[in-house]
């Protein structure tokens, strides 16, 4: 590596260290500059485009957050907290549709990661998209070493879930 790109490389992570300070301070302006230019200088680097969401989602500008975060998952197909955040944002965002676009894409790249594959059951029970649930719950539970009771059960004690989503998993699971 040429001492050029080694320097560059130590600007850009001195940046991103400065970046994630503002953004835990919550000086979301200069989190939003440090990770604008971390983005620039570094555009196949997934922490720029994954900080600017997070800012974007903290300023509640939501339409921005989902502009730049693909590109995060697009630059790092296994950067599981892009997935993280793109999930929380189905979930709680009413963006089903394009997060489970972007989570069947991190399946396809994160096939062994249980996260991934709960945040697409809840999003699949959301959309009542029945025959993909059941698909989901089944590899979920092969990931697991469980069978279906077992997996609707784990649902079926998460606080966080409306008794409809809880009826779908257990109906998806075979009950």
């Amino acid at each position: 590596m040429s001492r050029l790109k080694s320097a560059l490389i130590t600007d850009l992570d001195g940046a991103l260290v400065r970046a994630k300070r503002h953004l835990e301070a919550g000086d979301l302006a200069e989190a939003e500059t440090l990770f604008m230019a971390i983005r620039d200088a570094g555009p196949n680097r997934w922490e720029g485009h994954l900080g600017l969401a997070q800012v974007y989602l903290l300023s509640h500008r939501v339409t921005e957050c989902l502009e730049v975060l693909p590109e995060a998952m697009r630059v790092a197909p296994d950067c599981l907290p892009a997935y993280q955040l793109m999930a929380h944002l189905g979930i709680e965002g009413g963006v089903s549709d394009a997060a489970l676009e972007w989570l069947e894409f991190g399946a396809q790249h994160l096939s062994n990661e249980p996260l991934l594959f709960e945040w697409m059951i809840t999003l699949y029970a959301m959309e009542n998209r029945m025959d993909d649930l059941s698909n989901c719950l089944d590899y979920y539970g092969r990931l697991r070493g469980m069978g279906a009771s077992e997996v609707a059960m784990i649902f079926a004690r998460t606080p966080g879930l409306s008794e409809d989503i809880r009826s779908r998993i257990a109906q998806a699971a075979g009950f």
